[in-house]
């Protein structure tokens, strides 16, 4: 995952957004694995991420169930757009129409055919 850096003023934090750069360009010939706290992200924000990037399954859990069954062809796929739908929704779209939107604050998401 590929991390875009913005420093608000001289005085503050960095804040990074995490961008799908990796996945854009290798994700139908690579299978994508990232760990919690990979980039910094854990808990909703990584179980939403897993959903956005199609990435592999990390338990034995429901979100992973529901990520390996609903998402198992779309990880074989071209990631062809991700966009920003505000501060925390995000969606990607794939080269067989799936679009996952997901909200990084819940980690709850979606994914359908267009």
């Amino acid at each position: 995952m590929g991390a875009y850096v913005q420093l608000t003023t001289w005085r503050s934090a960095l804040h990074s957004i995490s961008i799908p750069l990796w996945q854009l360009v290798y994700h139908d010939c690579v299978l994508n694995f990232a760990a919690v706290g990979h980039s910094g992200l854990m808990g909703a924000e990584f179980r939403a991420t897993q959903a956005l990037y199609t990435l592999l399954p990390t338990k034995f859990d429901s979100h992973n169930l529901r990520v390996s069954k609903e998402l198992r062809q779309t990880c074989l796929e071209e990631m062809v757009a991700h966009e920003f739908l505000d501060g925390n929704h995000q969606r990607t779209v794939f080269a067989d129409g799936t679009a996952v939107t997901a909200d990084l604050t819940t980690g709850e998401w979606i994914a359908a055919r267009e």
